[in-house]
């Protein structure tokens, strides 16, 4: 399943999230990943469940468990993060501050991850190069696929079964 949204009206600046839960029966020890941004003038913070001894990114990156990481031809350093859930985070800073963060959740029948930082980091990179121009885009409101009549009416979604305004952009070879 699919969440995604993203709003440049706010004067906070631009912000957008991305919520993707795998299906009952997948394998993997992932059940789903979450990114998001916001785009915060003059602030380094940073807004991770379960990241609990960081709230910027230099604290973040101060972690002795944190590993940092570039991305090549993307301006900007990240960190993956072993959280005390078992799950696993990237946070990824651009040149202007601005943060990008990743969670992995883990099955509830995993204990931790193995490899989750390498999974965070390659979400990182596939996200890292588009989200600031689809945040600073027309606002889309929540959306998610597949439509599903039971989950809108869970979650209070009534949107007449609204797709993103234009496609997401593939990452180049």
């Amino acid at each position: 399943m699919f969440f995604y949204e993203h709003n440049n009206d706010s004067s906070l600046g631009s912000s957008y999230g991305c919520y993707i839960y795998s299906f009952v029966g997948q394998k993997g020890e992932a059940e789903g990943f979450q990114v998001k941004y916001q785009q915060k003038t003059a602030l380094d913070e940073v807004d991770v469940p379960a990241l609990y001894d960081a709230h910027t990114y230099a604290e973040a990156a101060a972690l002795e468990r944190a590993t940092r990481f570039t991305l090549n031809g993307i301006p900007g350093e990240g960190v993956t993060i072993p959280l005390e859930t078992g799950n696993w985070a990237a946070v990824w800073r651009y040149p202007d501050t601005t943060i990008l963060t990743v969670l992995i959740k883990r099955k509830s029948d995993v204990e931790k991850i193995a490899s989750g930082g390498s999974i965070a980091k390659s979400i990182t990179e596939l996200f890292a190069p588009h989200v600031p121009q689809v945040a600073a885009g027309p606002t889309q409101k929540l959306t998610f696929y597949p439509p599903n009549e039971d989950t809108a009416r869970v979650l209070g979604i009534h949107d007449g079964g609204a797709t993103p305004l234009k496609p997401w952009p593939s990452p180049s070879p």
